[in-house]
């Protein structure tokens, strides 16, 4: 995982770019896939170059984004007796310097699996929107506002879906 980084040479290569109201509609068009959802603070969208991707677009400071990548970022380096804290949450591929763009694993929403009934304690937004299925493994994915995770504790919350 990467937070990217701005390799452009200097700021008038920037304004450059986003001066041209063509560039910037054929950036947009060539990432940004067709509309996932919206939440309090960001719009998701498939990403048009991996569809198992999704852009998470924050237009406000709110620092979702750079939390998700924090968060991942940090838990990545759980060993041991804390591994099963990386099982929770869906992977973040790349953060963009501002922190405006993120792109995630894409979760599906199946109904027909059985959801658990518990999930650990630091998880304060628990809702069904929230959480989705990475293959067998049922995760968060969105995990930009996690207050109680402080410690790393096997104690558990019990959910009704």
């Amino acid at each position: 995982m990467k937070r990217l980084d701005n390799n452009l040479n200097n700021i008038q290569d920037v304004a450059l770019i986003t001066s041209l109201a063509d560039v910037n509609t054929d950036l947009i068009t060539m990432n940004i896939g067709k509309f996932i959802g919206k939440g309090t603070y960001r719009t998701v969208y498939e990403y048009n170059m991996n569809p198992k991707l999704v852009i998470k677009i924050e237009p406000d400071n709110t620092s979702c984004n750079l939390m998700e990548y924090t968060l991942w970022d940090e838990i990545q380096g759980l060993t041991g007796q804390l591994s099963w804290v990386k099982d929770w949450f869906a992977p973040v591929h790349y953060c963009s310097p501002n922190g405006k763009i993120l792109i995630m694993e894409r979760t599906i929403q199946s109904y027909h699996k059985t959801r658990p009934n518990l999930v650990p304690n630091f998880f304060t937004d628990v809702k069904s929107d929230n959480f989705g299925w990475l293959d067998k493994k049922f995760v968060c994915h969105d995990y930009g506002f996690i207050w109680r995770f402080i410690k790393y504790e096997k104690k558990w919350q019990k959910i009704e879906w």
